[in-house]
């Protein structure tokens, strides 16, 4: 959730499948790589979790996860909608932040 161009980057060179959360009029377009999975959507209205469950649960993903203060409460919904460890999320946020540590 609200990834920054440099966590998005950081997350793609993993590999990984990502999905990518942002609010309308976040630098989409600097996301090129991720446009597959990159989603426009104020995860600050109530409506968010509807969201959640119709376009985010059929894509099963593994974790959820903000490293902004922004997104964290829509992070921790998606966890609590879709079963998603914590544990997880957090394991996979020091990961990028230990990349992002190396890139500079």
């Amino acid at each position: 959730m609200d990834a920054t161009t440099q966590v998005a980057r950081a997350v793609q060179a993993t590999g990984d499948r990502v999905l990518l959360v942002q609010l309308p009029g976040s630098p989409a377009d600097t996301l090129i790589d991720a446009r597959a999975n990159l989603f426009s959507v104020d995860f600050t209205d109530k409506s968010f979790s509807g969201f959640v469950d119709k376009v985010l649960q059929p894509l099963a993903p593994d974790a959820a996860l903000s490293l902004s203060d922004r997104g964290a409460a829509a992070a921790a919904l998606v966890r609590t909608r879709l079963g998603l460890s914590e544990a997880i999320a957090n394991r996979v946020a020091v990961g990028i932040q230990g990349m992002l540590q190396e890139e500079r």
